[in-house]
């Protein structure tokens, strides 16, 4: 449940920056908030619907270099993701002014590869590239 509210949440703060946009075209800008927000929903009732059905335990994907917002709705949906800090200890998952943070995932625990179970914890390390 806790992972179902962080990765709606981090969705509606994707969605809301999308829409700060620079495009100097409204409509262009609202089509394309739009469509974002219509693909990332669909992702995650997909990926939400699919869960259970997928066989556990399974390999935890190597989630290392890819963006955390695009992580969170997308490949790492179905884990138990109980963590999100920085190297130095900067609890990224439970402070909401880090939601605009273009962080990329640096690391994470289990190893990518490691067969986990659906109620595994996984923490992921991230850091904003440079």
């Amino acid at each position: 449940m806790r992972r179902i509210a962080f990765t709606a949440s981090l969705l509606a703060v994707a969605c809301t920056v999308g829409a700060c946009g620079g495009s100097s075209d409204d409509h262009a800008a609202s089509t394309s908030t739009t469509s974002a927000a219509a693909q990332s929903s669909s992702v995650a009732a997909a990926g939400g619907q699919d869960c259970g059905a997928q066989p556990w335990p399974r390999p935890l994907p190597d989630f290392r270099g890819k963006p955390l917002g695009q992580t969170v709705v997308g490949a790492a949906l179905c884990f138990d993701i109980t963590g999100i800090a920085t190297a130095d200890g900067r609890d990224v998952m439970g402070d909401p002014g880090a939601a605009t943070t273009p962080w990329t995932v640096t690391a994470q625990q289990p190893a990518a590869g490691t067969p986990v179970a659906a109620d595994t914890a996984v923490t992921l390390t991230v850091d904003v590239p440079h």
